[in-house]
């Protein structure tokens, strides 16, 4: 947010019927939102905007994530700025599929 702005972080728990419980980080900004033909590319390795950033946080947290069984996107919202909605298996089952 080059001209300032408000980040806000919420996080919860999602149970579903299964009794699968997922914990949800969402990380919402009020900045301009995520350019739509860049969409599909903030989660590739070496992908940046920036003339000094290596394009690998984004990808290694989508990678992160994907390897503990969760789920991570990212949408413009429509009064401006964006999310980036997270969602992991609950503590004992990330632990199990990372090898702890």
């Amino acid at each position: 947010m080059p001209e300032g702005g408000e980040l806000r972080v919420a996080s919860g728990v999602r149970r579903y019927r299964t009794r699968r419980s997922m914990v949800d980080v969402s990380f919402s900004d009020t900045g301009v939102g995520i350019p739509k033909e860049l969409m599909d590319k903030i989660f590739d390795p070496f992908f940046t905007t920036r003339s000094t950033g290596t394009g690998l946080g984004l990808a290694d947290l989508g990678q992160i994530v994907r390897e503990v069984g969760g789920v991570i996107t990212a949408k413009n919202n429509p009064t401006g700025g964006a999310t980036v909605p997270r969602l992991v298996p609950g503590a004992s089952r990330a632990a199990r599929a990372a090898g702890g």
